[in-house]
């Protein structure tokens, strides 16, 4: 599994891993502890629509719940 969170910021802007882990609390709220992944944050200077944070997300998805 995969998370690439990219912020919207100025360039004097260096905290990008605390949001980046508000989008990973969230998933684990909402997944529980499986979700562990490897995590990118990446500060950008625009984003479609003046959005604040796009996230990407890449998950595996097994019918076997003992996975």
């Amino acid at each position: 599994m995969r998370l690439v969170v990219f912020v919207n910021s100025t360039p004097d802007f260096t905290e990008h891993i605390l949001v980046a882990n508000g989008a990973t609390d969230l998933l684990v709220k909402v997944f529980g502890d499986i979700w562990r992944a490897a995590l990118a944050e990446v500060g950008v200077a625009s984003l479609p629509f003046n959005g604040a944070v796009e996230i990407e997300a890449v998950v595996e998805i097994h019918d076997d719940p003992a996975r």
